[in-house]
């Protein structure tokens, strides 16, 4: 199983990075793989939060508050067998969802948040709840990292989720009542994708 899906990760990254991207000028390009190079590992000697690039998804970024919370190749590896598997369920005809992940940006949380108002996973309301993830923008998404402190323990996946809806979608939000009926979008298949997203990252012990 564990080559398998090693194979299946190279031939995602070959496809991640081939065409259908986004294009900017040849004058730029220089400009931007410098500050790849500079954003492209965890420092833990200079100040934190810090900004890095995620591999293989070219404007990728995540926001960390230590460096082992998520090295970011760990990252690119959950984020590229979630892109199999929307793919595998969903489709991505007109690569919304990859152009998604290829500007993506996680901030990854220390503590828990107080959510307001929000729905639970079927679509009941609930006010002044504890929450792990939320979709702070159409590309933007903050995860508590969780106590175990791993990704398949984290609310990430089901973040990506939402993005993803919102991007295929189009329809202005990526249907924050789940499985209840006032929004659209979120299905019974989309938890169960997550479920076994998550299983296949854990084969990797990310």
């Amino acid at each position: 199983m564990r080559k398998v899906l090693i194979i299946l990760f190279l031939s995602l990254i070959t496809l991640t990075c081939s065409g259908h991207g986004i294009k900017i000028p040849p004058s730029s390009d220089a400009t931007f793989e410098k500050v790849r190079k500079i954003l492209s590992q965890c420092d833990s000697s200079k100040p934190f939060p810090q900004m890095i690039m995620i591999p293989y998804f070219k404007y990728a970024t995540q926001i960390v508050t230590r460096c082992d919370i998520y090295p970011n190749h760990r990252v690119s590896l959950a984020m590229t067998l979630f892109y199999y598997n929307w793919v595998e369920n969903f489709g991505d005809y007109d690569y919304s969802v990859k152009e998604l992940l290829r500007k993506v940006m996680i901030e990854w949380g220390e503590k828990v948040k107080v959510s307001k108002r929000g729905f639970f996973l079927d679509g009941k309301k609930f006010t002044n709840h504890n929450i792990i993830g939320r979709v702070m923008g159409p590309t933007t998404i903050w995860v508590y990292k969780g106590e175990k402190e791993e990704i398949t323990e984290t609310a990430f996946i089901h973040e990506l989720v939402h993005l993803a809806i919102r991007a295929q979608t189009r329809q202005g939000h990526g249907d924050p009542d789940h499985e209840g009926p006032k929004y659209h979008g979120w299905t019974p298949a989309h938890t169960r994708m997550i479920d076994v997203t998550k299983g296949m990252i854990r084969v990797f012990s990310l």
